[in-house]
């Protein structure tokens, strides 16, 4: 009997009908409780077992997700080039964030990923160039190249007009 039937019955008759709504469903375990309470996971093992299982999946998924980036790499350089200038006030900062950028750039013995980087750091200095140009008042000084390359972490030298 739906609720509305229930109410209009219970109006329609001396008695009252009481109707009993759900508020909570499930259950309580106690171990659960206890292992949560002292810091463990009950369901430790089971979610180790379904990592175990899937481990082969993620990892093509992983794979797949790797070659799609560093295929899109020129894009995403380009997007963040122009983000970083729109975005960065001031010309310091702006050449901090390209050095920054610059530096960022993969450099590795892992062929694609290292071509990957080649191209980004290329896309950067020739973004450096054309922003920055080596003849403009706005490009850098030779004292600035020398404090970004103590300050860098990759083993190229940062030399944007070279």
């Amino acid at each position: 009997m739906a609720v509305q039937e229930l109410l209009q019955a219970s109006s329609d008759s001396t008695h009252v009908t009481t109707v009993m709504v759900p508020v909570l469903a499930g259950g309580f375990n106690a171990t659960d409780w206890l292992m949560r309470r002292n810091g463990q996971d009950p369901y430790a093992s089971k979610k180790l077992h379904m990592l175990d299982a899937t481990r082969d999946e993620r990892a093509q998924i992983g794979t797949r997700r790797r070659e799609e980036q560093l295929a899109r790499s020129t894009q995403l350089t380009r997007e963040a080039l122009d983000h970083l200038w729109a975005t960065t006030p001031g010309v310091a900062a702006r050449k901090q964030a390209l050095f920054e950028l610059w530096d960022d750039c993969a450099e590795t013995d892992d062929a694609a990923l290292g071509e990957s980087g080649r191209r980004a750091r290329m896309l950067v200095v020739g973004f450096i160039r054309a922003r920055l140009p080596a003849t403009g008042p706005d490009a850098y000084k030779p004292t600035e190249l020398a404090a970004f390359n103590r300050a860098k972490r990759s083993a190229s030298t940062f030399a944007p007009y070279e």
